[in-house]
């Protein structure tokens, strides 16, 4: 039967290829922090899967998006248990995306001459984080529809074209039935062409180049990578590993969708908007750092710099590997890189927790506080309610 297949289709080659990539020895240092790339690729298979499932029964309007997807939970066998992977999907691949980012920053994997599987792999997570956009508003819930309000703000303060961004996202002043559709078409057509060209163009300088030694830039052009690396361990006892990460996260999403279900809540009213409207906790940092920058700062608006700031903090992200000549890819050799690095994270995780607890209520032993807009908490008095029976 296989000789029958690769008399007409040839792919003996292939196999013959996978072998010999099963067998290549990897640096010496690759171990379990070099398997979350295989599992959100896994992931992302995931959220394909469940996708298609949930466009079975789906209807993308106004009127019927929110008890289509209300009989998928209540009424549709299993709708419930795929929808719960879809959604706690979204967090798990954004969540793996970020480690696997902060584990090439910190050995240096973006470095010559694996520049472009940096860009490629940042581009990747900008898309996840763009499913995660278009997918928010779907449901056409209040909480989905005001968040996609404050999130799409940002298109309109971009200088000289922020009318014209926040027509072409909105598809109109407002958040509407024409954003919906926008919405829709770019979570299940867009992204999705998008994110199999990137996943395609990644993976291919992967193989191509390799992951890269811990040795120095210099070292490898002067030694070659097959010298680097001829002590170390073949690929196919690293996939066990990727594959033992894949099926564990599998499992915590599974658990987490069974134990969690995904809420639905009220349906979209565009005449009130609900109090402590906040995006995902990924848009969280950008939504939070916005605040403080001034309402009028002359020549530019506070919205107008805070769109700004984010986005040439994007492109410094992206370009990474440009900005950052030092041949050295070891972190030992890397201190003041590594050490500045984690101050830009450290500093992401505050803005976002700030963003997470602004104008938010919440007691600390026994006592109460309110936290302003900026994340600043202030005491207030506790009002105690009547006692039991009254």
């Amino acid at each position: 039967m296989g000789a029958w297949f690769d008399r007409r289709l040839g792919f003996a080659p292939v196999i013959q290829k996978l072998r010999h990539h099963l067998r290549e020895p990897l640096p010496k240092h690759v171990g379990w922090l070099w398997t979350l790339g295989f599992t959100a690729a896994i992931l992302f298979a995931v959220q394909i899967l469940t996708g298609i499932l949930l466009m079975l029964y789906y209807k993308p309007t106004a009127d019927a998006a929110y008890e289509s997807v209300r009989r998928i939970g209540e009424e549709i066998p299993a709708g419930w248990l795929v929808r719960g992977l879809h959604v706690w999907g979204s967090h798990f691949i954004v969540g793996v995306l970020i480690l696997h980012a902060l584990r090439v920053f910190l050995y240096g994997g973006y470095k010559k001459p694996r520049e472009l599987t940096w860009i490629f792999g940042v581009l990747l997570l900008m898309i996840a984080l763009g499913f995660g956009l278009s997918g928010y508003l779907l449901p056409w819930t209040q909480l989905s529809y005001w968040a996609t309000t404050v999130v799409t703000e940002g298109a309109g303060a971009l200088p000289g074209i922020g009318g014209a961004s926040l027509e072409l996202v909105r598809g109109g002043e407002q958040v509407s039935e024409a954003t919906l559709g926008r919405f829709f078409v770019a979570h299940v057509i867009l992204l999705p062409v998008a994110l199999v060209i990137l996943i395609s163009l990644h993976l291919y300088l992967v193989a191509r180049l390799r992951l890269a030694p811990i040795e120095d830039v210099r070292t490898e052009e002067e030694q070659g990578y097959e010298r680097l690396v001829a002590e170390g361990k073949p690929y196919h006892l690293h996939l066990t590993k990727e594959v033992t990460v894949a099926l564990v996260a599998v499992g915590l999403l599974a658990t987490c969708a069974i134990l969690f279900p995904a809420h639905l809540g009220a349906k979209a009213d565009p005449f009130s908007t609900p109090p402590g409207i906040k995006p995902e906790w990924y848009f969280l940092p950008i939504y939070q750092v916005q605040k403080y920058f001034p309402a009028d700062m002359g020549f530019l608006s506070g919205k107008t710099a805070g769109v700004l700031f984010v986005g040439l903090c994007s492109i410094l992200f992206l370009f990474l590997p440009f900005i950052d000549r030092s041949p050295e890819r070891d972190p030992h050799r890397r201190k003041w890189t590594i050490r500045i690095g984690m101050v830009v994270m450290l500093a992401v995780i505050l803005v976002g927790v700030l963003g997470f607890l602004s104008d938010r209520r919440i007691e600390v032993f026994g006592k109460a506080f309110q936290f302003d807009p900026y994340g600043v908490p202030h005491a207030v008095q506790k009002v105690e309610g009547p006692p039991d029976g009254h």
